[in-house]
């Protein structure tokens, strides 16, 4: 029964990204989620141009990885 559950909770999660990534919104999720929650948690009263730099490259950075042509084989 439990991997009855995990099996459908990861189709559905999958599912989700699928529609987002449809949407145009899987790298909107990348370039504001960590910075987002951080914020909405009161960890910080703002992200610095720093932070938000090297978020953002992160960000790029592990769409490209995910989403190149030669990635997707």
């Amino acid at each position: 029964m439990l991997f009855t559950c995990a099996k459908s909770a990861h189709e559905q999660l999958a599912r989700f990204f699928e529609r987002a990534a449809v949407k145009g919104l899987l790298f909107t999720s990348l370039c504001t989620n960590e910075l987002s929650a951080r914020l909405h948690l009161g960890v910080i009263e703002c992200a610095s141009e720093a932070e938000l730099s090297a978020h953002l490259e992160r960000a790029v950075s592990t769409f490209l990885r995910a989403y190149r042509p030669s990635a997707r084989g």
